[in-house]
């Protein structure tokens, strides 16, 4: 894909030259209850299940993993926002299972959360979001996050070789 693209999200439409880059973006479905959140613990990945764009098709909506196969430098941004107060809502971005960066927020009114690494990918490596949410002094996203609504985003172009 190459040539001028138009790209609806982030607070309205961008446009931009995109060579033959990888790049993708993915989100959470509208209005996704904090429930959908995989697993059963307090830090579980998020189910990114609507790509709003993928031009090598890297990204996998059934696994929620970026796994770019071009070698390169890449900027991974997750966004995490909710509904209501809570006292921490932390995004993890994960590459090859292991914790590359999180992100950290403590405050009753913060309700927006967002984490980005530059970091190398070798061809083979792949990358995930988790999310870690504390309310009222209850951890975890069970009964808390059940009647959350939330929302996020995770993208990842390609900088440069």
């Amino acid at each position: 894909m190459s040539g001028i693209i138009t790209i609806q999200g982030f607070g309205g439409n961008k446009s931009g030259i995109i060579g033959n880059l990888p790049s993708f973006s993915a989100r959470t479905s509208s209005g996704q209850a904090g429930g959908n959140w995989s697993g059963s613990s307090n830090h579980g990945p998020i189910e990114f299940q609507t790509v709003e764009w993928d031009t090598h098709g890297y990204y996998s909506d059934s696994t929620w993993r970026f796994t770019p196969a071009i070698v390169g430098y890449y900027f991974i941004t997750a966004v995490v926002y909710v509904d209501q107060a809570w006292d921490t809502v932390r995004p993890h971005i994960y590459k090859n299972g292991s914790s590359l960066i999180r992100g950290s927020t403590n405050s009753d009114t913060h309700l927006q959360e967002s984490v980005s690494a530059y970091t190398d990918a070798n061809g083979t490596d792949y990358f995930t979001v988790m999310v870690y949410t504390e309310q009222d002094n209850n951890q975890g996203h069970g009964a808390d996050g059940a009647n959350c609504r939330f929302g996020a985003h995770f993208v990842g172009p390609r900088i440069h070789a």
